[in-house]
């Protein structure tokens, strides 16, 4: 059960962070409040009697009092919330390069490590052990950075064709210019 709520956590959170769709629900949960503001006002100013509720239902607010109204709302959401605690597996980023696997150093880009830094992660087996939802948790971590995470753990932290290909590349360059290096050495002598 606590899985499916977090998935649902995540999947507002996510509908939520394009700009255009928190507007509109701001804006809907304005016209809201402020619906039942004026239908409560109704009733107080009727002494008891109250309007049928169409009429306020209908009615639809537009402008700056909607925008107002959101924006307050949009405040008092953000005094409410808990600030986000850091992680208890949180290690110093000097501690965690000292104790993690090298090929967690060697493989994965800055901030795939930085995400494995930031939950505590030091081997393949404890980042194989994370979820998915686990890494998306932490701010730096995308899709991009996920798939990554990914790509990395189904090859076991082993190089890819292209990395080997550099290496290659690089250790053929080296070769190159020791014998360059030798053979002008013994010219001079």
């Amino acid at each position: 059960m606590e899985n499916y709520f977090t998935d649902l956590e995540l999947e507002v959170r996510k509908y939520l962070s394009d700009p255009e769709l928190r507007t509109k629900v701001l804006e809907d949960l304005a016209q809201e409040i402020i619906r039942q503001m004026v239908d409560r006002q109704v009733y107080q100013d009727n002494n008891g009697g109250h309007w049928p509720p169409a009429s306020v239902r209908s009615i639809r607010f537009t402008g700056a009092i909607v925008a107002g109204v959101a924006s307050v709302i949009a405040d008092e959401l953000g005094k409410n919330a808990e600030p986000k605690k850091p992680s208890k597996k949180q290690i110093k980023k000097q501690e965690w390069s000292d104790q993690a696997d090298s090929k967690i150093l060697l493989r994965l880009s800055t901030r795939a490590q930085g995400v494995c830094q930031e939950m505590g992660l030091l081997t393949l087996e404890e980042m194989r052990a994370a979820s998915d939802v686990d890494y998306l948790r932490v701010p730096r971590c995308g899709k991009g950075t996920l798939h990554e995470i990914k790509q990395f753990l189904a090859r076991d932290g082993e190089p890819t064709a292209e990395e080997l290909r550099d290496k290659l590349r690089f250790d053929l360059q080296m070769d190159a210019a020791l014998d360059q290096a030798l053979l002008n050495r013994s010219s001079q002598t």
